[in-house]
């Protein structure tokens, strides 16, 4: 089972292979290495069937892209073509699920089939220009987009090799950033979900203690997950002198669970609009549910197990939709409930995902109400016993460590000479001693 998109191979090869050249090279060859760097990285998440679907997905949206009406001249023939690229976008899509084992492969085919199909959204809407399909493969493959993100538009994306300004600051910024991922997903991530792993396979869990305790393991291991690639991505761009933050507006406050997936996931939750719920385009609660069931329960059904994910995302849909219906009745969740209700989410989300069967999945829900008994199981037993450490750092991870380290170090430690001059030293090292810890986290695994 492959538990993270960061191995050896991407770590040793992939990445500097690809960043160097990328940042030495002249800027007309700049996208075309990151766009080899992605596909590289993509066969070394998925093998031969991972690229090769990877390639069919942006041929295929370029040649819907050809033939794609604008919809103020032609409605009708506009619509059937664009839903008939979003149809085949979705088979290509079904295709790598059935072909790739674990969920997490199909992550890069994923960000680069919506990619494709937010530009065809756009040729329609009459707001781009027919790209050639180079410039389209490199726009739906570059290789700090297939980490996670983000999705852009073309507009953004041309923007963004616009005011691309390799400098100083931004050099070291993107290696923070990228070692800061390394570390999500190598050294906290990988060993949560690989000790969940075994946990599943040597211990039955059949008390809520049990299974409240498996659940927030897998929830952890998936938050780091994305966490670290998410930073990873905004760290090969920043090294190479690209600014991604900022494509998009975030809402200021989050007094909804929409809001605050928003507001953590805003490329995301910028394409939803555009593609799904139509900015600009009024939706009655019975046009919205149906948009939300089909999308939520097509992402459940690629990226989790199966049934059980559709099951998920057709139950995500349903509680989103009916807190837009309260929201209009002027029902507003209390802000401090907002974050637990994500969580709640979260967790079932995890639920899911531990079993492989819908049967599983209400077992799992059973256990946790406590069906079978309350008190610590083997499961538990062998987490406190000897795995503890990982478990421990992950949990303090998730709270605002780094944001409060840099608060003390703006009021602080600020304009103090002996301080700067040290961190100009120790924050270097520091990282350095990160990469060495990260490889020789992958080798031991490598090794065994």
């Amino acid at each position: 089972m492959q538990l993270t998109l960061i191995t050896l191979p991407v770590l040793l090869l992939i990445l500097p292979l690809t960043l160097i050249p990328a940042a030495f090279l002249p800027p007309r060859y700049t996208l075309p290495v990151l766009t080899l760097g992605g596909l590289t990285f993509g066969y070394a998440a998925g093998g031969i069937p991972e690229l090769l679907l990877m390639l069919t997905s942006v041929t295929a949206g370029w040649l819907f892209l050809r033939i794609q009406p604008v919809l103020k001249e032609k409605k009708a023939a506009a619509f059937a073509v664009l839903f008939s690229g979003y149809a085949v976008q979705l088979l290509i899509l079904i295709t790598g699920r059935w072909l790739l084992p674990d969920a997490v492969q199909i992550l890069p085919l994923l960000l680069c089939a919506m990619q494709s199909a937010g530009c065809q959204q756009e040729r329609a809407r009459g707001q781009t220009k027919l790209p050639a399909l180079s410039a389209h493969l490199c726009l739906c493959c570059a290789l700090p987009r297939l980490f996670a993100g983000p999705l852009v538009t073309t507009e953004q994306a041309n923007r963004i090799m616009q005011q691309r300004k390799p400098s100083a600051e931004r050099v070291t910024a993107g290696a923070m950033y990228l070692t800061a991922g390394l570390f999500d997903s190598v050294l906290i991530a990988l060993p949560v979900l690989s000790l969940h792993r075994e946990i599943l396979a040597q211990h039955a869990i059949v008390t809520a203690a049990d299974a409240w305790c498996g659940m927030l393991i897998f929830a952890c291991g998936i938050l780091w997950t994305l966490r670290g690639l998410l930073a990873a991505g905004h760290g090969t761009a920043l090294l190479l002198g690209y600014e991604t933050r900022g494509l998009v507006s975030v809402p200021p406050h989050t007094d909804s669970v929409a809001g605050l997936f928003s507001r953590r996931l805003p490329t995301l939750s910028a394409w939803m609009r555009r593609l799904v719920l139509r900015d600009g385009l009024p939706l009655d609660n019975a046009a919205y549910s149906a948009r939300m069931l089909m999308v939520l329960g097509t992402a459940g059904l690629l990226c989790l197990n199966t049934i059980n994910g559709l099951f998920l995302g057709t139950l995500i849909a349903m509680l989103l939709a009916a807190e837009r219906m309260l929201l209009q009745r002027g029902v507003r969740i209390p802000q401090i409930l907002v974050p637990p209700v994500a969580g709640f989410l979260l967790l079932l989300t995890a639920a899911v995902m531990q079993g492989d069967t819908l049967t599983s999945y209400f077992a799992c829900i059973g256990s946790l109400l406590g069906m079978n008994g309350f008190l610590p199981g083997g499961a538990m037993r062998y987490l406190l016993k000897s795995h503890w450490l990982p478990i421990t750092a992950a949990l303090i991870g998730l709270l605002p460590v780094r944001y409060a380290a840099k608060r003390f170090s703006a009021r602080f430690l600020r304009g103090v000479p002996a301080a700067e001059h040290a961190a100009v030293i120790l924050i270097p090292l520091t990282e350095l001693a990160l990469l060495l810890l990260c490889t020789a986290e992958l080798l031991s695994r490598y090794a065994r």
